[in-house]
């Protein structure tokens, strides 16, 4: 994903609030911003309430100081029968000359569609075709969704292997 030609999901500039005694911005707060533009990025594929289930592995790489522009970009990763995996990459435009742009992190975020109840639901796609185009002027759906029948058929295979029994020798 070029970052160049992106419009990032959301954009937050850092203030005194966030930051420690040291003058760099808790990684919560950044955890925070990550959650929130991923979820920007999840609901243009779903109109239903979604929750966050997971942050896979999010490492901080450079820290991020008060003033910086942090910036959030997005890319669906995954759709499933009720999760959306949508990746964040978060960079920080320096507030201090010469204004240089730092990769901060990346994590991919698990959300998954719920119904009234709090129950995992189905993701009912926005997409209904290759006509579906993003907010970033691509088609979005139809390339995510090339993935599902991939794992079906990694999860049909994993069926088909013969069971072990516990306790009987092999």
């Amino acid at each position: 994903m070029k970052l160049e030609s992106l419009q990032p999901a959301i954009r937050v500039v850092m203030m005194p609030r966030d930051a420690n005694y040291l003058g760099t911005i808790f990684g919560g707060v950044i955890l925070s911003s990550l959650d929130l533009a991923g979820a920007v990025e999840a609901h243009q594929h779903s109109d239903k309430k979604l929750v966050t289930a997971a942050m896979r592995e999010v490492k901080f790489i450079a820290p991020v100081l008060v003033g910086d522009l942090v910036s959030f970009y997005t890319e669906t990763v995954k759709i499933g029968n009720t999760s959306i995996t949508v990746r964040v990459t978060v960079e920080a435009r320096r507030a201090e000359a010469p204004h240089e742009n730092v990769r901060v992190t990346q994590a991919e975020v698990v959300y998954v569609a719920i119904d009234a109840a709090g129950k995992p639901a189905r993701v009912q796609s926005r997409c209904s075709g290759s006509s579906q185009i993003g907010y970033l002027g691509m088609a979005k759906c139809p390339n995510v969704q090339a993935q599902r029948p991939q794992r079906n058929r990694r999860t049909a295979d994993l069926r088909r292997r013969p069971k072990l029994k516990l306790g009987s020798a092999a």
